[in-house]
């Protein structure tokens, strides 16, 4: 969180690996069966007010990108740690 002087504090929150419900077939016309899932990442972002004291809902933003995934085991980070030096 970030205190701005124009808009108070400033939040930005994220979500990785997001799956959008697509709800149009128009770039998928072609294809048979279900639509299929897409991953992402959601962004929150949400102020104090806006310019002039108005009301500021968040706003929210979908990504198609996401981050690589992260690696859990132990045994693979120490794997790759030894491989580094």
């Amino acid at each position: 969180m970030n205190d701005t002087p124009r808009y108070g504090k400033a939040e930005a929150r994220a979500w990785d690996r997001v799956h959008t419900r697509l709800t149009h077939r128009s770039a998928w016309i072609d294809l048979d069966g279900e639509l299929p899932l897409v991953e992402g990442r959601l962004i929150r972002l949400k102020v104090d007010c806006l310019p002039g004291g108005r009301d500021a809902p968040p706003v929210w933003l979908w990504s198609s990108a996401t981050a690589p995934p992260r690696t859990t085991s132990t045994s693979s980070r120490r794997a790759t740690c030894a491989d580094s030096t």
